[in-house]
Parts: structure tokens; sequence; C-alpha cells
């Protein structure tokens, strides 16, 4: 399981490099990740009663492959995450912008 969140940590952060790159700063999403560790930050993230504004800008960016959301739905990653958190991932990607 470590290799696994180890894979996982790399692949967000590849994310967070690939918005910087876009002139997407996501300070919040990698404050978390540093106090948390970037599984734990994904629960949370996923889990919040909110549409945070990272999620809404990649989306209507046309770009979820960044999203943490899209990262949790990989099925390589699938092991990390239970299905109620990878419904509610889809969930949040379905309604979003709506």
């Amino acid at each position: 399981m470590d290799v696994l969140r180890a894979e996982f940590a790399r692949a967000i952060e590849e994310a967070i490099q690939e918005c910087h790159r876009i002139k997407y700063n996501p300070i919040i999403w990698e404050r978390m990740n540093r106090e948390h560790g970037p599984v734990e930050a994904a629960i949370k993230l996923v889990t919040s009663g909110d549409f945070q504004t990272g999620l809404k800008r990649l989306l209507a960016e046309n770009r979820p492959e960044l999203t943490v959301e899209s990262h949790v739905l990989q099925s390589r990653f699938s092991a990390l995450f239970d299905n109620r958190l990878k419904e509610l991932a889809q969930w949040r990607l379905d309604n979003a912008l709506r």
C-alpha cells in the first residue's frame, strides 16, 4: 500500500505542476497535501460540502484530468479509496458546474 500511496503522491504532484503551467495556482490543495498527505487531502477535498473554486475552474477550462476527483477515480488508485468516496468524486465531477 505504501507503494500505491507514493504513486498517488507523484500523480498528484504532476497534476499540481500542470496546474501551474496553465497559470492556476492551487494554493489550498498544495497546503492540504503538505499538512495531511495526498491521500488524506483527497479524502478531505472530496468529502467537503463545497465545490472548491479550483474544481470549478479546472472543469470550466476542460481539464478534469487535473482534479483530485479524477485521480480518486483512476482504477490504478482504486485500493486507496472506498466506493462511497469514488461515487462522491464522480458526483462532484458531474455536478460542479451545474
